[in-house]
């Protein structure tokens, strides 16, 4: 059933010494290294620096030597965690294949919520963003839930995705919110969607967005990185003979960037 639902993602990272490099180097971590499972869907650095790794098979930590995993019976709702984000506090915000959202706080894991009308809720993805949790789906259903009391507001903005399939919201350094799409990039504004032109960057298929420090950032797409700033792409990478998407990108303190690829 998962491999109908799911793509299969290997996790590494990119440490960009070599600028000028067109294939830099990179590390590779799977299951044989400690990690809950070789398929990663996503992953982030806390304010701690800790790198946690939301898989199939539960939410894995790395303090950078090992691993610590968490599953069920630490308290999460699945062992199927979907998306990571952290909240202005230092929490961490958890979600689950159509089992809600968990929250780790002061070292536990409990439910945040985990129905919406009565009903389980598919969250692919989370955003953190303006004082409110995002949960949406490739599909465009969007579930906007204010933070401070858990309440939900739910937004459908399929009426504003009509030729658009929706592959990722995520914000800009600017704090605008981007979202990437299967034509290209764009910015949300008011429901509406508004182009952003980046010249050299293909109007395809764009997975995933890491913002760096300098103020630029990276879009992956299919095989490709583009590291973008002033609305022009400055470099592209590869990496390896890779010719699968790079679903997810995570920017952290030492301006690394983790991502995960697209297995067979």
């Amino acid at each position: 059933m998962f491999k109908k639902l799911f793509p299969f993602f290997l996790a590494g990272f990119l440490q960009f010494v070599q600028l000028y490099s067109q294939t830099p180097s990179y590390y590779h971590y799977t299951s044989s290294d400690g990690l809950a499972s070789s398929t990663v869907f996503d992953v982030m650095q806390d304010r701690e620096g800790y790198i946690w790794f939301g898989t199939l098979n539960g939410l894995s930590r790395f303090d950078g030597k090992h691993f610590t995993n968490f599953h069920t019976n630490d308290g999460l709702n699945s062992n199927v965690i979907t998306s990571l984000v952290e909240g202005d506090s230092g929490e961490i915000y958890l979600g689950n294949y159509e089992k809600g959202i968990n929250i780790l706080k002061n070292g536990e894991i409990k439910n945040y919520i985990n129905k919406i009308n009565g009903l389980n809720f598919n969250t692919s993805y989370l955003l953190n963003h303006s004082g409110k949790l995002y949960a949406y789906t490739r599909s465009g259903d969007i579930n906007i839930i204010n933070r401070s009391n858990a309440s939900i507001l739910s937004v459908d903005f399929i009426d504003v995705l009509p030729r658009h399939f929706l592959l990722r919201l995520a914000k800009l350094s600017s704090d605008s919110v981007a979202v990437l799409t299967s034509n290209g990039l764009y910015k949300l504004d008011n429901r509406k969607l508004i182009k952003i032109d980046i010249k050299g960057l293909p109007d395809g298929n764009l997975y995933s967005l890491a913002v760096r420090s300098n103020d630029s950032y990276f879009i992956g797409t299919t095989g490709c990185l583009y590291q973008i700033l002033d609305n022009r792409v400055i470099k592209k990478f590869t990496i390896g003979h890779n010719n699968k998407p790079f679903h997810d990108m995570y920017c952290d303190k030492e301006d690394n960037i983790w991502f995960t690829v697209l297995g067979s």
